[in-house]
């Protein structure tokens, strides 16, 4: 079993650093056959969300799959049409019954802004917190200037900050209030949907030097700019690989090589536009 190293959030509370995305998997032998066989590579952390539609197979899954639910931090997320502080509690309450177990993290999925409702969702975050319903809570996809709104509410700030995040897009304005506010950054997207990023030659070139596959060299990369990763894989041997790279580090040089790859355009959705 492969050994995934953790790191501790603002609060205390240990997390690994690298954890399973279950997007577009709806299908339960699928489910079954990922999460066992994560569980038994080593993996112990698994992130979901409500809009994601398989809540209900990554609960049985995990019970399926035979190991300790103590041992894995569980997370999802409230989706946009969800938001409010009563749709939020009762998002909440929907999610807890689907997965069939506790929630180990809440995040807030998207800010929709255009709404002016991620206020109060978050006032109900931080009431499901203080009342020991969950470990930690946090956003996803949220801009600094959503995270100081939230800073001007008062009281418990995000513990986490879910964000698209690969060589070719790195928001180092961001990981730096990040790094400021104690809120930890989570790499969604590592690859690319589309896994281009693993075909760059300047990836490659670090990949054989280091006799590591490319997708090996992008997610040790994440992780040395200070990211959580979340990573999917179609393979058990991918899996596997993807969860080893804790025993070799990039070099400054080779770091400083992959940062010049930085676009600093999102692929994805705007999240001062995205509603659905």
């Amino acid at each position: 079993m492969i050994k995934i190293e953790n790191i501790i959030l603002r609060n205390g509370i240990s997390i690994p650093q690298l954890w399973l995305g279950t997007y577009k998997i709806n299908q339960a032998c699928e489910m079954n056959e990922l999460v066992k066989s994560a569980l038994e590579i080593g993996y112990r952390a698994i992130d979901t969300a409500e809009h994601y539609g398989n809540e209900d197979l990554v609960g049985q899954a995990i019970k399926n799959s035979g190991h300790n639910r103590k041992e894995i931090f569980l997370a999802t997320k409230i989706w946009n049409t969800d938001q409010g502080y009563e749709k939020t509690m009762e998002a909440f309450a929907k999610s807890q019954k689907k997965l069939g177990t506790y929630i180990d993290m809440i995040l807030i999925h998207w800010p929709c802004p255009m709404n002016g409702l991620y206020y109060e969702t978050w006032r109900a975050l931080q009431d499901l917190y203080k009342e020991g319903r969950v470990k930690a809570i946090g956003v996803s996809n949220f801009k600094i200037t959503h995270l100081e709104d939230l800073k001007k509410m008062g009281g418990e700030m995000p513990m986490v900050n879910q964000i698209e995040m690969h060589p070719y897009y790195i928001q180092e304005d961001m990981l730096k209030y990040c790094k400021d506010n104690e809120i930890q950054v989570e790499a969604w997207s590592p690859l690319l949907r589309g896994g281009d990023v693993i075909n760059n030659e300047v990836i490659n070139k670090i990949a054989f030097n280091h006799d590591k596959s490319p997708v090996q060299i992008v997610l040790r990369y994440l992780i040395q700019l200070g990211a959580v990763v979340l990573v999917k894989s179609s393979s058990e041997m991918h899996a596997k690989q993807n969860a080893d790279i804790f025993k070799f580090a990039l070099s400054e040089e080779e770091i400083q090589c992959i940062k010049k790859l930085n676009a600093r355009q999102r692929t994805y959705q705007d999240p001062d536009d995205y509603y659905l």
